[in-house]
């Protein structure tokens, strides 16, 4: 049962609500160029969603099918937040199909040829560190069709467990107080401006999630 019209609370709705959104977005940024897919949302650590490059669900009585997952650790998001999340999802795989390599450094690096194209199909892309083209969020055309589409919110998500995390610690340089260290546990790192070593510095606790089975 919804908690209210504009909310999901059941895996099976958001399954539906998640194939909903990845047709309609098929039907308008990609002429309904797209192959149907899986769509799933596993709990994965350090990634919004992925995109399989292979079809990874096979079957005896039907064709095999690429993986979509958009991950469960973070479903609390907007409602516009997740669909942007689909939309980069599905240009990876327009990539797929036509036998575009736009990753490396194991997918994380989003090369130009991915810009390319999800700048074709709605989104604007934000280069970030080693990460490439991968920062996405709609264009106006693609805003402005968000919102038509009266996407609900997903209630739950997939909690993380505290006890698989390892605490860090702030260290400070006490001369520059520029170079900073987080660190498991103690260790003497000189700071390379001032050549002294860093001291631990009281802040707000930092997590580092552990990994838990494959990624």
């Amino acid at each position: 049962m919804n908690y209210n019209d504009n909310s999901i609370d059941n895996s099976k709705d958001i399954e539906k609500e998640l194939t909903r959104i990845f047709d309609r977005f098929n039907h308008r940024f990609f002429n309904d160029e797209l192959p149907t897919v899986i769509i799933t949302f596993k709990p994965t650590r350090g990634s919004l969603g992925h995109m399989t490059t292979w079809q990874a669900w096979g079957s005896d009585v039907a064709e095999d099918k690429y993986e979509l997952n958009i991950s469960a650790f973070d479903l609390a998001r907007s409602p516009k937040e997740i669909c942007e999340t689909l939309l980069h999802e599905q240009c990876h795989l327009y990539n797929i199909i036509h036998g575009i390599k736009d990753c490396s450094n194991k997918g994380r690096y989003h090369n130009t040829y991915f810009k390319r194209t999800a700048e074709k199909h709605g989104l604007i892309c934000e280069e970030f560190e080693y990460y490439g083209w991968a920062i996405t969020t709609f264009n106006d055309d693609a805003l402005a069709y968000f919102k038509r589409l009266n996407i609900k919110k997903f209630t739950y998500y997939y909690k993380d467990d505290i006890s698989k995390k390892k605490l860090l610690l702030r260290y400070q340089c006490p001369v520059c107080q520029e170079t900073t260290a987080w660190l498991s546990k103690d260790q003497n790192i000189l700071c390379g401006n001032c050549l002294c070593s860093l001291i631990y510095t009281p802040t707000k606790k930092k997590y580092i999630k552990r990994k838990s089975g494959p990624i």
